[in-house]
């Protein structure tokens, strides 16, 4: 599950410039948008730290309903508001993988498990890159960023699942 959600948030900076094109916005505010963006993942992890502990199934389900609604068109405010909330989610979510992995994983093995995650995270995250220019190139943004929030959806079904059961 995390490496399915980490590929994601790791290939979102390459889906910056689509985006911002479609937008049409300048690219000299490209980086204060991103910038901002950054932050906003910092307030995510701050938030989770802050926060009462709640199902991991809430977080991203509220990731994929704002990574579809940033391929929606219509209203900017909404798109970007979007936008930005996925980045608020990713620091939540990150942070709540990260030690849900410290507490299940034994010391002696955690550099390993971690090992595998990165790669695995790197691994979806090439193919979602790969997919995501075709379907940008071939299609259009919209409906990039609803396959995607499909994709993760059924990749992450199972695993939530799995965790759900485990936990009853």
């Amino acid at each position: 599950l995390s490496a399915i959600l980490g590929g994601f948030f790791f290939s979102l900076k390459w889906l910056y410039n689509p985006l911002f094109m479609a937008w049409d916005i300048p690219v000299a505010q490209w980086g204060v948008i991103i910038g901002i963006a950054m932050l906003l993942i910092g307030l995510g992890s701050y938030a989770y730290r802050k926060s009462v502990r709640t199902a991991l199934v809430t977080p991203i389900l509220m990731l994929l309903v704002c990574v579809a609604a940033v391929g929606r068109p219509g209203p900017m405010i909404a798109v970007s508001g979007a936008f930005l909330v996925v980045h608020v989610l990713r620091g939540y979510i990150e942070a709540m993988l990260d030690v849900d992995i410290a507490q299940a994983v034994r010391a002696s093995v955690r550099a390993s498990v971690l090992s595998l995650r990165s790669l695995s995270l790197r691994l979806f995250s090439a193919g979602i890159i790969l997919v995501s220019g075709i379907i940008i190139e071939r299609v259009s943004f919209s409906v990039l960023m609803y396959s995607l929030a499909a994709c993760i959806l059924l990749t992450a079904a199972y695993p939530l699942y799995r965790l759900q059961i485990a936990k009853t």
